[in-house]
């Protein structure tokens, strides 16, 4: 088997297959796979040499192996990478390295793959600079069509109107053809060109010279219909504040953090805008709202440090006093603020006895909780219309 023995534990299908994929650094599931690119294709191929020459397989076999390909497809990869490698030596190099894994049980990393192979082109405008496999068509390749003086002339307009910006309908309306006939005239008088330049010494890359005709073709066709490209927009600046906004629309700055509509977290709390949310779902919450705040006052006046501020700024301040000037005592029955706890769980109660608006201390006076419940029940006897609550007792007559 071209002057060595293979061992046959690590000469399998799987182990070529993973061997080829870290040659040519691509995921062996890629050429298993359906893909058509070109690179893929030509690696497909490698493998499918190497599986046929060195250990025999039949075409079936190799086509269930690499993705359950029908066996003439293999036959044609066969039969193609085959006439690829005997007029290419760089291949069959390749081939050689690949193998000699096998020869010598050497590691992968040992073999470096060079930037010149026929099969290996390193693109240079790629930042990743990945080794990607790709069979180039040399102009020896290109068929040579021999016209007729006639169709010379006829192939020559054509490609002078295709330049000119006329579209495939257009030229075929003209020479009463299909398009799809047109484009293959247009091809090879191209390619026709292409040998004609490369026999008076000029280097051409086919494809690119293809790719420039494209790009020529349709500048012209635009041209000629009046079409002009559209001004790309400006480019994004970086590093902006926001997305559409450079700054606070209110106090321009761009230190605080962008909120909402161009204003920064301490400025959009002041808009219409954010006001007219809040009050929306004020309205749609109104209801909750209520019962949390009635909820959490009265707890909150339970508060022992709460009721002794309260204590001490209501009744402009002399409501102490007043307790303390009577004694803690109720001034009508004499019951103490000790008794009124026990009896009732609150405090004395300190009225007016000349007006609500007035809180001099001469018109205070303590009562318990019994004189005020009936003070308060006379009093609405008196005045059934208006109902006061914790009116003026002096007013009552009661004092």
């Amino acid at each position: 088997m071209d002057g060595f023995q293979l061992e046959k534990k690590r000469f399998t299908a799987d182990n070529i297959l993973d061997v080829v994929s870290n040659f040519y650094e691509v995921n062996s599931k890629v050429i298993t796979g359906s893909s058509r690119i070109k690179n893929i294709v030509a690696i497909r191929w490698i493998v499918v040499y190497i599986l046929r020459k060195y250990l025999n397989k039949s075409f079936p076999y190799i086509g269930k192996k690499l993705g359950n390909r029908n066996h003439t497809s293999v036959l044609y990869a066969y039969n193609k990478i085959s006439d690829v490698i005997e007029k290419n030596s760089d291949i069959e190099q390749e081939v050689n390295s690949i193998m000699s894994y096998f020869r010598h049980g050497l590691p992968l990393r040992k073999f470096v793959v060079k930037n010149t192979n026929y099969l290996i082109v390193k693109k240079q405008r790629d930042l990743k600079l990945k080794k990607v496999l790709n069979i180039i068509r040399s102009i020896e390749d290109l068929p040579n069509h021999e016209l007729s003086l006639e169709n010379k002339n006829r192939q020559d307009s054509i490609i002078e109107k295709y330049q000119d910006g006329y579209s495939l309908h257009e030229i075929g309306e003209i020479y009463r053809l299909t398009r799809e006939r047109i484009n293959q005239i247009v091809k090879i008088g191209l390619q026709n060109n292409v040998r004609e330049m490369v026999g008076k010494g000029f280097t051409i890359d086919f494809r690119e010279f293809l790719k420039e005709e494209k790009q020529k073709h349709i500048k012209a066709y635009k041209e000629r219909r009046g079409i002009f490209e559209k001004e790309t927009p400006p480019k994004r600046v970086e590093n902006k504040w926001s997305r559409y906004y450079n700054f606070c629309r209110a106090c321009h700055t761009i230190i605080i953090p962008h909120a909402a509509l161009g204003y920064c977290k301490k400025c959009y709390t002041k808009t219409e805008g954010f006001k007219e949310i809040q009050n929306a779902s004020r309205l749609k919450n109104i209801e909750k709202i209520k019962a949390y705040t009635k909820k959490y006052s009265k707890e909150y006046n339970k508060r022992p440090e709460v009721r002794n501020r309260l204590s001490l700024a209501a009744l402009g301040g002399n409501r102490e006093k007043a307790l303390i000037r009577d004694g803690y005592k109720c001034r009508i029955c004499g019951m103490t603020r000790e008794e009124n706890h026990l009896k009732y769980g609150r405090d004395l109660n300190v009225v007016h006895t000349n007006g609500n608006q007035n809180h001099d201390l001469d018109y205070l006076k303590t009562i318990c909780k019994d004189c005020y419940t009936d003070f308060t029940t006379k009093l609405m006897r008196q005045n059934k219309k208006n109902i006061y609550g914790k009116s003026n007792i002096a007013k009552s007559g009661y004092l």
